[in-house]
């Protein structure tokens, strides 16, 4: 089975509340992100060559008197009879990377099966080192809440969210870590990653490292650029490209606000293809 790649809700021992997570500019430490903070990015799929979808990210600064950021992020993949959207925040401190808690909301429609929607709610403990992972199906009013251990070598790594890649990528760049646990919060499980370096490869006039993504499940490639980011992840036929801005002066319209869906890769080995979106992992 293959993995994916962070977006929040605060899980309390009462029913989740959503963490409204609204952006401000407040005085904090000089901004080390590689990407732009409070703007749209995208990064584009393609399966067999052929776009699949999109998804848009957003840097999000705390609000006073959190050290909390929010990495928010939107997934959106269509292919004839079948579409998915994934909405995704995942709270982190900027210190150490560490992760704190996800909300994610995902809606699946196929033709003839109608709509399943899906809600996961996490909530890292850090005097425990556990997590409380919550996933409640609304329209069969079903809830499962349970705990499991989340140490400091573990990082959050959910079904179909690339974004949480883009953290893993800036601990590549600032640390010496290589090898992770990565917890897939909606399947109560983690499976052990290894990341060795490949060699330097260009992509378009950005200078990347390639590296190889290994694990008993899958095997990919992603290449990291300057400052640890993600410009590029492959695995088997799926292909995630960061869509690069237009420059400032360009007339050609901006279409970072539009997303479009994406899609996933079957169990097995980097070769391998054909799996159902919401079966995929990266």
């Amino acid at each position: 089975m293959l993995i994916a790649l962070l977006i929040c809700m605060a899980v309390y021992q009462s029913p989740l509340d959503p963490n409204p997570g609204n952006p401000g500019v407040i005085d904090a430490p000089p901004v080390t992100f590689p990407y732009p903070v409070e703007e749209p990015l995208q990064w584009q799929w393609t399966q067999k060559g052929v776009p699949t979808g999109k998804t848009s990210v957003h840097w999000r600064m705390p609000t006073a008197p959190a050290e909390e950021w929010t990495l928010e992020a939107r997934l959106q993949w269509r292919q004839p009879g079948r579409t998915m959207q994934i909405r995704h925040r995942t709270r982190f401190l900027q210190s150490n990377l560490r992760s704190k808690g996800t909300h994610r909301e995902s809606w699946i429609r196929a033709a003839g099966a109608g709509e399943k929607q899906i809600v996961v709610a996490s909530e890292v403990d850090p005097e425990t080192s556990r997590i409380r992972i919550v996933v409640q199906d609304p329209a069969r009013a079903t809830r499962i809440d349970r705990f499991l251990p989340f140490h400091d070598k573990m990082v959050l790594l959910e079904n179909q969210a690339f974004e949480h890649w883009l953290l893993i990528g800036l601990q590549l760049d600032r640390t010496d870590q290589r090898q992770f646990t990565a917890l897939i919060p909606s399947e109560y499980r983690s499976i052990e990653l290894e990341l060795k370096k490949d060699r330097a490869e260009k992509i378009g006039s950005v200078e990347t490292t390639r590296w190889s993504v290994l694990s008993h499940e899958f095997e990919a490639k992603i290449w990291i650029g300057p400052g640890g980011t993600i410009e590029q992840y492959r695995q088997g036929e799926l292909e995630i490209r960061r869509v690069q801005r237009d420059p400032p002066d360009s007339t050609t319209p901006d279409a970072t606000d539009r997303s479009t869906p994406a899609n996933g890769v079957e169990k097995g080995s980097e070769k391998k293809t054909g799996q159902k979106p919401d079966q995929a992992r990266f």
